[in-house]
């Protein structure tokens, strides 16, 4: 942990964040204080604390991600448990910024997340974690994932997503098979991936891809193909 003091590394949580953001951030950070966080055992009691607002306690998560706190590795894996779907959710995303995929502990509750929380939104926190961590060992978890026709469309594609920086030997063909899924968002899904994977054997299917104007949140498939095709082609340039 620095040796700066925490108001100012509390300073430069706000430093970091972007000009358009820092009035809220500042807000934010005011409203934990005021409501006790002066330090990060403080911080730490309050994220663990039951009776808080819920709203309060992910904001603290947030900061407490971000403060470079020795014990924030330890609170987020205990608040993987808590009884409040945001706090699990929120426990799950901030464990990207405060460990690594060398953490086998971390890593090993984060899947279990994946398997075996009922929120929906948690399972996705705990994949998008994974992803962003590039913990490849939680590529057979993906692979099931997106293979089960039952579960849910945006789960599946979750995990095609997460799977886009991990190396697997069956990601390649999962993923190009999944982008003839009966699902748009996960044909959406595995058209990115693949652009992040940069396999050159996609580049066919892709381009057949880049027709299909079904709809998703996120834009339409063609879309997603026409970037991915964009990646591939810059890397073979």
């Amino acid at each position: 942990m620095s040796n700066l003091s925490f108001d100012d590394r509390l300073r430069a949580v706000v430093e970091r964040v972007t000009p358009d953001g820092r009035e809220s951030t500042e807000a934010l950070i005011a409203k934990l204080v005021h409501a006790g966080a002066t330090s990060d055992e403080a911080l730490e009691r309050l994220v663990r604390d039951r009776t808080v607002p819920s709203d309060l306690r992910g904001s603290g998560c947030w900061l407490l991600s971000r403060l470079g706190s020795k014990g924030a590795r330890d609170v987020f894996l205990e608040l993987l448990a808590d009884p409040e779907e945001r706090i699990r959710e929120d426990a799950a995303m901030s464990l990207s910024l405060v460990t690594s995929a060398a953490d086998s502990v971390a890593i090993a509750a984060l899947i279990d997340k994946v398997r075996h929380d009922a929120a929906k939104s948690v399972r996705i926190a705990g994949m998008f974690t994974l992803g962003m961590m590039n913990v490849s060992a939680a590529a057979s978890v993906m692979l099931a994932l997106l293979a089960d026709l039952v579960e849910d469309d945006e789960l599946r594609a979750d995990a095609a997503e997460a799977m886009a920086h991990m190396t697997d030997d069956l990601i390649f063909d999962a993923l190009f098979a999944a982008l003839d899924d009966t699902s748009p968002l996960v044909r959406y899904s595995a058209a990115y991936a693949l652009g992040e994977q940069g396999d050159s054997r996609a580049i066919a299917k892709l381009t057949d891809l880049a027709a299909d104007q079904a709809m998703t949140p996120w834009g339409t498939v063609s879309s997603s193909a026409e970037s991915a095709l964009e990646q591939l082609a810059a890397r073979e340039d």
